[in-house]
């Protein structure tokens, strides 16, 4: 175990070492990937109507005081130069980074926005096009706000549903979980059980999860009114980033996890997002960024005949393509304990993957 004064003087060393140059001078030597700095939603989530996974958010002050930091200490590229740099093997400063916004959500133009303008940064939006200017929510979304709505009333319908002559010992094991959630007395304990309840989901079929989507959002309109929550920005607001210089890349157009798509699901998945943003009048860069899921052999025609030059890559998806360059995603949320030093420290000199 270290003794305080040694962490005060590893401490004092480290920060010697930054602003002198050498951390830079160590960062070089060691050939690090150029990574990616990419933000899904930005929001406080006392502010939703429904709980949200600790690895989906980041609040608006971390991200604010993050972007400043990165800005002051580190080169932030433009997401298509970077690409090319890459692309010919061109030396770029062993602290450059791109910045990405994934969904297209209302925050990243209320939030984001404003503070990427003030310090100048160059930003590449991924919008999940199937849900701009609906009120359509992600699964995930919908799930926890059904839930809650049901938690919330948990002893009426536990009652009712006994009457039913149902019990957690007559259910499938999905509706088993149910039971479960609904049996939690502390906010702390359904927030794990609902943790538990969604990566069942995940892993079990679209078709299941659209029933067992169905039966809960029934479930929960018979006890109380399920207000949907307005998650993602309108075309006009895509249209204004990329007016003001917000470049806009590719992903898929509902957000599906790959493991969902089948050999012909992709491509279509890839065109709708390009007819899509055609119809506005929007155009994206030849840079993809997949939904989670491991990227498989399979999908490399559908990336061919999409034109991409870069895949962009989260945590445990490393892929290589020869036609494509491979960029590897640090995804910022509040699900790691991280702050701007251990992006530099950590997330770059340890060569961590995934969330910082």
């Amino acid at each position: 175990m270290s003794s305080p004064w040694a962490d005060l003087f590893l401490l004092a060393a480290k920060t010697i070492s930054f602003h002198s140059g050498i951390l830079k001078k160590i960062a070089s030597l060691r050939g690090l990937n150029h990574r990616l700095l990419a933000f899904e939603r930005i929001i406080d989530p006392e502010k939703l109507p429904y709980p949200i996974a600790s690895n989906r958010y980041i609040t608006p002050e971390h991200f604010e005081n993050l972007l400043r930091w990165v800005a002051r200490h580190m080169t932030v590229m433009p997401l298509e130069d970077l690409i090319e740099a890459r692309s010919h093997n061109h030396k770029i400063n062993p602290l450059t980074v791109s910045l990405i916004l994934e969904g297209a959500y209302l925050e990243h133009y209320f939030i984001a926005l404003p503070i990427i303008q003030e310090l100048k940064l160059p930003v590449t939006i991924f919008p999940a096009t199937a849900y701009l200017g609906t009120a359509e929510m992600l699964w995930q979304d919908k799930l926890a706000l059904a839930l809650l709505t049901c938690f919330r009333s948990r002893k009426k319908i536990l009652r009712d549903l006994s009457e039913q002559g149902l019990t957690k010992d007559k259910v499938d094991p999905t509706r088993d979980l149910l039971f479960r959630l609904l049996e939690k007395e502390s906010d702390n304990d359904f927030y794990l059980a609902l943790d538990e309840l969604t990566e069942a989901l995940a892993q079990s079929s679209p078709e299941n999860r659209f029933i067992i989507l169905g039966l809960y959002g029934e479930l929960a309109r018979n006890y109380a009114e399920l207000k949907s929550d307005v998650t993602f920005m309108s075309w006009q607001h895509l249209t204004e980033l990329s007016n003001n210089h917000v470049t806009i890349g590719l992903s898929t157009h509902t957000f599906r996890p790959l493991v969902e798509l089948g050999t012909d699901d992709l491509p279509k998945e890839i065109e709708h997002t390009l007819n899509t943003l055609r119809e506005h009048k929007l155009y994206a860069n030849n840079s993809f960024l997949p939904p989670q899921g491991k990227i498989q052999v399979r999908f490399n025609q559908a990336i061919r005949d999409a034109g991409v030059a870069a895949i962009l890559y989260h945590q445990n998806q490393q892929y290589n393509l020869r036609e494509c360059v491979c960029v590897p995603v640090l995804h910022c949320s509040e699900a790691s304990n991280f702050s701007p030093r251990e992006l530099l420290e950590d997330g770059w000199l340890s060569r961590k993957r995934g969330s910082i």
